[in-house]
């Protein structure tokens, strides 16, 4: 938009986004940074949760809670490798 455009209002704006746009991702990068950082161990790689990990994640919350309907498999089946 910035080189596009052909009134210098236009130009302004496209300009100020651009440089709001990059401000904002450097301090993103940098909360994210301090965010691991603070993590402890290094996880990056760990797999997310799955289905089999409900009932321990829902016990372990802290929140009054209750499951409810089918948890057996094939909810539960092993999800499959990629490869």
């Amino acid at each position: 938009m910035q080189v596009a455009a052909k009134e210098t209002a236009f130009k302004e704006g496209a300009r100020t986004i651009r440089s709001l746009s990059v401000d904002t991702l450097d301090e993103l990068r940098h909360m994210v940074t301090l965010l691991r950082a603070s993590g402890g161990r290094t996880t990056e790689l760990t797999p997310q949760p799955t289905l089999t990990d409900l009932r321990r994640q829902v016990t372990t919350s802290g929140i009054d809670t209750e499951l409810t309907g089918p948890l057996g498999p094939p909810f539960l089946a092993p999800a499959p490798t990629r490869a």
